[in-house]
């Protein structure tokens, strides 16, 4: 969330917010991506490829952010907001993984 902080207050945040957002992803995914970067945080590429182990062992629960755009054109927004998944999603994602690969 923060390489964008004009959004931010569209869905309910601080830029502090945002900057605490991105780092937290961080512990919990496998790396960044080097083509889309962050100036607020020196240019680090934005964390992707979330991975359920580092979410399990932190607690740290991905963010998400989103806004949905009416169905009729020029109407404009319906919601916008931050959310967190269920840590249960990633608990139930745990077993299945061990479940198929013998773990």
């Amino acid at each position: 969330m923060a390489t964008a902080p004009a959004i931010v207050a569209l869905v309910g945040g601080t830029v502090e917010e945002a900057i605490d957002f991105s780092r937290q992803m961080r512990e919990i995914t496998l790396g960044e991506n080097p083509n889309v970067t962050i100036p607020l945080l020196g240019f680090m590429g934005v964390p992707s490829a979330i991975d359920i182990t580092r979410v399990g062992s932190s607690g740290i629960l991905p963010v998400i952010n989103t806004a949905i755009a009416h169905k009729d054109a020029g109407v404009g927004m319906i919601g916008a907001g931050i959310v967190h998944p269920p840590f249960a999603c990633f608990e139930k994602a745990i077993l299945g993984w061990c479940e198929r690969y013998g773990v």
